[in-house]
Protein backbone atom coordinates (compact mmCIF):
# COMPACT_ATOMS: atom_id res chain seq x y z
CA UNK A 1 0.00 0.00 0.00
CA UNK A 2 1.33 3.53 -1.27
CA UNK A 3 0.98 6.28 1.18
CA UNK A 4 0.89 9.74 -0.18
CA UNK A 5 2.95 12.36 0.88
CA UNK A 6 1.71 16.27 0.92
CA UNK A 7 4.21 18.72 0.09
CA UNK A 8 5.05 21.59 2.80
CA UNK A 9 5.15 24.95 2.34
CA UNK A 10 7.33 26.61 4.97
CA UNK A 11 7.17 30.55 4.87
CA UNK A 12 9.97 32.18 7.11
CA UNK A 13 10.66 35.61 8.68
CA UNK A 14 14.47 36.44 8.43
CA UNK A 15 16.24 39.46 8.51
CA UNK A 16 17.71 39.35 5.34
CA UNK A 17 15.92 38.65 3.09
CA UNK A 18 12.90 39.62 5.19
CA UNK A 19 10.47 36.22 3.89
CA UNK A 20 11.22 33.11 2.38
CA UNK A 21 8.78 30.64 1.24
CA UNK A 22 10.18 26.99 0.69
CA UNK A 23 8.50 23.75 0.03
CA UNK A 24 9.64 20.39 1.45
CA UNK A 25 9.70 17.94 -1.52
CA UNK A 26 10.44 14.54 0.61
CA UNK A 27 9.44 13.01 3.10
CA UNK A 28 12.34 13.51 6.07
CA UNK A 29 12.16 17.16 4.91
CA UNK A 30 16.15 17.04 4.24
CA UNK A 31 15.37 18.06 0.45
CA UNK A 32 13.22 21.59 0.03
CA UNK A 33 12.54 23.38 -2.92
CA UNK A 34 13.18 27.55 -2.33
CA UNK A 35 9.98 29.12 -4.03
CA UNK A 36 10.71 32.82 -3.77
CA UNK A 37 12.51 35.24 -1.47
CA UNK A 38 10.94 38.54 -0.68
CA UNK A 39 12.33 41.41 0.38
CA UNK A 40 10.85 44.34 2.31
CA UNK A 41 11.86 48.16 1.74
CA UNK A 42 9.90 51.36 2.46
CA UNK A 43 10.21 54.74 3.08
CA UNK A 44 8.88 58.00 1.22
CA UNK A 45 11.94 60.15 1.49
CA UNK A 46 13.71 61.01 -1.77
CA UNK A 47 17.42 60.93 0.22
CA UNK A 48 16.89 57.37 1.09
CA UNK A 49 16.03 55.88 -2.26
CA UNK A 50 19.70 55.26 -2.98
CA UNK A 51 19.95 53.40 0.47
CA UNK A 52 16.54 51.52 0.09
CA UNK A 53 17.98 50.19 -3.88
CA UNK A 54 21.34 49.19 -2.02
CA UNK A 55 20.00 47.24 0.79
CA UNK A 56 17.48 45.27 -1.91
CA UNK A 57 20.81 44.33 -4.39
CA UNK A 58 22.54 42.97 -1.35
CA UNK A 59 19.37 41.09 -0.11
CA UNK A 60 19.33 40.05 -3.75
CA UNK A 61 22.80 38.76 -3.88
CA UNK A 62 22.26 36.68 -0.77
CA UNK A 63 19.53 35.39 -1.86
CA UNK A 64 20.50 33.84 -4.72
CA UNK A 65 23.71 32.35 -3.20
CA UNK A 66 21.36 30.48 -1.04
CA UNK A 67 20.04 28.92 -4.04
CA UNK A 68 16.80 31.50 -4.72
CA UNK A 69 15.69 31.94 -8.54
CA UNK A 70 12.66 34.08 -7.95
CA UNK A 71 13.30 37.70 -5.68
Amino acid sequence: MLESVKDRVAVEFAPDPDIIITESISPSQVHERKLIAIEIKGGMGFSDIHNRIGEAEKSHQKTKARGFTEC
